[in-house]
């Protein structure tokens, strides 16, 4: 018992004479009718309690009014439930689930809790019969009913049902820390859901932020202006505090029913020690800030299972060494250390461990063994903006994209992705052969979590302007932002769905690209289609990147022994795995049904893929190889999806070919406690903009986002038309630098180009926003000649920074050398005097080429030719290939040496070769740089280098 009853005779003086100041507004109560089950059906609010007794199924309830959940004569403006007794009305209850945003959909939809297996135990009215599957509700002979275990919530309105389901999309992985840590120490997220928050298909949150039903938001942890307010009913009075002391003697410190509003430290249960004081100064003051919520209209009290894209086995990290083609299960898998680039995001997977706990995989299972239970297959689209100017890719290319942020053949693109905590993420690298937590693309910026609100402003940051980002996106729609808005982006995302990849690119979005398997021998480019992901057992026609959609649970939904370790307490959950998967056990197509009568697996073979369609399914151990989907397969399952599936995947280029004019950000969008960022806010844009609007052909600011582009507009870089990105549009880009207006009325006047749409005149700050900040600038000209200089399709950045001074006529980035007299295509060694950002774009720049940029390369060298191994460049920064051969050895040391004419063994670059006895004192060094005298890169400092320092030596002859 709580040491509370010392209080409580003096909080009972408060409490009555508060009650006083209240008289007269005691409700009478208020009239239900009922159905044959027990479940409210409708209030009649405006009977008296004769006209109730007289009227058929009314059930008068003396004290309340109609949506006057703890009777205190106030209708409270957010959702209540009833707990439906498991004995006599079956498995019923409520749930919270957290996870994959690319399967949020799925929890939208009626079907998905239509009663498969008559959970709730009821009868059919007119036969008697029980009320599961399709059934004749009206005793007319045919199937004209179902009956709906989670019935629709709506705003403000008392709600009765089965199941009160509950659905936090946050991205795969993040629901699974959520679950875990739920599980083992009792906490409760209480940020808003990054993708969506979903209550019985009412959506309570959308990308970060409350939608519709925010008016109906509960405090459901430290509240934010109302912490006296027990009940909700806008008044504080002596009604609160017999709720606050209710709570406090209780034996779990939680008031019955009610949201924790008296939890003042926030520690999510009520005691004396912790809360009496904060709750009599908010009770004499009439409130205290609190923190924040997420959102919900009821408040859960429970993360009960995890939905993930693939299997739990995938998302968990494993000790050991990491490297980018780990496999799931095996040493070192997900344990990539580097963080991003600018902020040092982690991108690690997830830990089965919280609190001291751990919950595990065991073959004899205990109370903290996980199970899975797949009841569907989510195929990942690789996708592109149309200024790439991609149509296919292979896996190899994939590959190079996702752990070095350039292609194999080193064109730097904006190589877009997800946070490591999401599914689809890990569906896609890990199908392509990359372990997830090396997937990082880009590599910048975090997943945002600042507090309130933070999140919702992310797709603000993947628009093109100052302050954005593509990699380490929260939220398949927000990475889907990205690659629509950057035209230089790649990414990925879910296939199929309501807002996915197959729905965008009909819409004309992005383009959806054709992927070759290369690394299993695979020749053909395949689309991605439905019949292409079912027949995935063929290399050369299948498509065979997704992964499984997992639901994972403490406890096996299966086990029915309540003795058994893994018997599952919350058996509403239990009931809803089971209703699921006993429908997609006995499938039977349901043609010609409309939607909200389909059962589950019905809605999965018109909107997803059930697993049992598939011709092939992935081992845990290796995601790149499909073995025969013989135990599970089904033909009818098969057939039912190939008709039943209602999703069009438009041929490549058919729908915006050329793509559209970005979304850039108003400045002043995005607040100043935005935290780190890539760019500063600018006082305007280059073009002049300040609203985000691109500069028109007449010099007006009225372009505006997803305005369609012409043919000469599609190729993002390409200055001189002619279809391609290379060395020649290095002139005409410099020109467009030094007077965009100009050059845009240039091409206008010479070309004859008319004012219609699609636009098709050159508008220079979209055309040549290589870095996505939003400017046409100098620095768009170093990442063309940094990674876009491409000739005979292999990058040269030897020859794009030498075009760049040679069309400018000189020393275009006005680089300063440590030693000697500049030359052209010098300034493409000043690579690592600032912050370096391999793969995203040239940040290292400091104007100087100095000591600074030797020790950087010598610490990126690598031996083979960029494109050929992986391994071999995996982390490695090709910005430091000095001679254009796509390799960085020794060879580009010695080609900064010349740069700086002097020799290797200069390490104070004075140009005098007399540094012996500096190399000699730093002999044993641990970790050395060339300029410490590690002259000849090989990770010692020994008498091999002192030859070098004091010239005996020279390696660059």
């Amino acid at each position: 018992m709580k040491k509370c009853l010392n209080i409580a005779a003096a909080l009972a003086v408060i409490a009555a004479a508060a009650n006083q100041s209240r008289a007269g507004v005691d409700p009478t109560g208020a009239c239900y009718t009922v159905d044959t089950a027990g479940f409210t059906v409708n209030c009649q609010g405006d009977l008296t309690e004769a006209e109730c007794a007289a009227l058929l199924n009314g059930v008068w309830d003396e004290g309340h009014m109609c949506n006057d959940v703890d009777g205190d004569g106030i209708i409270d403006p957010f959702i209540t439930y009833d707990q439906i007794d498991p004995v006599q009305y079956g498995d019923c209850g409520e749930f919270t689930i957290a996870g994959a945003t690319l399967f949020a959909d799925f929890f939208g939809l009626r079907a998905t809790t239509n009663d498969f297996v008559n959970v709730d135990g009821d009868t059919i009215p007119c036969s008697g019969a029980p009320f599961k599957d399709f059934a004749d509700v009206n005793c007319i002979g045919s199937s004209t009913g179902v009956d709906q275990l989670a019935p629709d919530y709506f705003c403000g309105l008392n709600w009765h049902g089965c199941w009160l389901a509950q659905y936090r999309s946050v991205g795969s992985g993040n629901g699974f820390k959520e679950f875990v840590n739920y599980q083992l120490t009792g906490a409760l997220p209480k940020d808003i859901p990054a993708e969506a928050g979903i209550l019985n298909r009412a959506r309570w949150a959308e990308a970060g932020e409350y939608v519709d039903l925010a008016s109906c938001m509960a405090n459901c942890f430290s509240p934010e202006s109302d912490t006296g307010d027990m009940n909700g009913d806008t008044f504080t009075d002596g009604r609160d505090i017999e709720l606050w002391i209710t709570a406090c003697l209780s034996e779990d410190g939680v008031p019955a029913g009610m949201t924790i509003k008296g939890d003042v430290d926030g520690d999510e249960i009520i005691t004396i020690d912790g809360d009496l004081d904060g709750f009599v100064s908010c009770i004499l003051s009439g409130g205290c800030a609190g923190a924040s919520e997420p959102g919900t209209p009821y408040c859960y009290s429970a993360i009960d299972a995890a939905n993930l894209d693939v299997p739990s086995r995938w998302f968990v990290t494993l000790a050991g060494e990491g490297a980018w083609n780990k496999k799931p299960t095996t040493t070192g898998y997900g344990n990539n250390t580097r963080g991003a680039a600018d902020t040092g995001y982690s991108n690690k997977l997830a830990s089965l461990s919280a609190g001291g706990d751990s919950m595990n995989f065991n073959a004899s299972p205990d109370a903290n063994t996980i199970y899975d239970t797949i009841f569907a297959y989510s195929p990942v689209a690789s996708i592109a903006n149309q200024g790439t100017g991609y149509e296919n890719v292979t896996y190899t290319e994939i590959q190079y994209m996702l752990v070095t942020g350039r292609n194999a053949n080193g064109e730097n693109i904006q190589a877009c992705t997800r946070d490591s905590g999401s599914g689809t993420r890990n569906g896609f690298t890990n199908s392509v052969g990359v372990d997830p937590s090396w997937g990082a693309g880009d590599n910048l910026a975090p997943l945002k979590r600042n507090g309130s609100g933070d999140r919702a402003r992310e797709n603000q940051e993947t628009n093109v302007g100052y302050n954005t980002y593509t990699a380490n996106c929260g939220g398949s729609s927000i990475m889907e932002n990205a690659v629509r808005h950057h035209r230089l982006g790649v990414g990925y995302t879910g296939l199929l769905g309501g807002s996915r990849a197959a729905s965008d690119a009909v819409s004309g979005i992005y383009e959806i690209l054709n992927v070759k398997k290369d690394i299993a021998g695979g020749v053909n480019f395949v689309r991605p289609s439905v019949e292409a992901v079912i027949n995935n057992d063929d290399v050369d026609n299948g498509f065979s990147i997704g992964g499984g959609q997992t639901l994972v649970t403490r406890g096996d939904p299966k086990q029915m022994n309540p003795a058994a370790p893994d018997y599952m307490d919350n058996r509403a959950l239990a009931a809803y795995v089971n209703n699921i998967t006993d429908s997609i056990d006995t499938f039977v197509a349901n043609s010609g049904a409309l939607p909200q009568f389909n059962m589950p697996a019905d809605q999965l073979t018109t909107t997803f893929i059930l697993p049992q369609a598939v011709n092939a399914i992935s081992p845990l151990d290796d995601p790149t190889v499909y073995v025969s989907n013989a135990v599970g397969f089904n033909a009818g399952v098969s057939a039912a999806t190939l008709v039943s599936q209602a999703t069009v995947i438009p041929a490549f280029g058919s729908v915006k070919p050329n793509g559209n004019v970005p979304v850039r950000n108003a400045i002043g969008t995005i607040p100043a406690n935005r935290g780190p960022f890539e760019f500063a806010e600018p006082a305007a844009y280059s073009d002049g903009s300040t609203t985000g609007a691109y500069r028109a052909f007449d010099g007006s600011l009225s372009l505006t986002g997803g305005t369609q582009l012409g043919p000469r507009m599609h190729i993002q870089g390409d200055f001189n038309v002619n279809g391609m990105r290379d060395l020649g549009d290095i002139a005409p880009l410099i020109a467009a630098v030094a007077d965009p207006a100009g050059f845009q009325s240039n091409d206008i006047t010479t070309n004859a180009i008319p004012n219609v749409a699609p636009i098709n005149f050159i508008v220079p700050e979209i055309l040549g926003d290589f870095d996505g900040n939003g400017d046409l600038d100098k620095e768009d000209v170093r990442y063309f000649a940094d990674g876009l200089a491409m000739v005979a399709g292999k990058l040269d950045r030897k020859q794009g920074f030498t075009t760049v001074d040679t069309a400018f006529g000189g020393n275009y980035f006005n680089t300063t050398l440590a030693h000697g007299a500049y030359s052209n295509g010098d300034s493409r060694a000043d690579v690592a005097g600032d912050a370096v950002y391999p793969g995203a774009y040239p940040n290292g720049a400091d104007g100087t080429v100095d000591a600074a940029d030797i020790d950087y390369v010598c610490a990126n060298m690598f031996s083979t030719a960029w494109g050929a191994d992986l391994s071999d460049h995996a982390g490695k920064d090709l910005s430091c290939d000095m001679t254009g051969d796509c390799i960085v050895n020794y060879d580009d040391i010695c080609e900064i040496i010349a740069i700086l004419e002097t020799t290797p063994g200069d390490i104070n670059l004075d140009g005098i070769v007399n540094d012996g006895a500096a190399v000699s004192a730093n002999i044993g060094m641990m970790n050395p740089k060339w300029s410490d005298g590690d002259v000849d890169c090989d990770g010692d400092i020994d008498a091999d280098d002192v030859a070098i320092a004091d010239g005996t030596n020279n390696p660059c002859l």
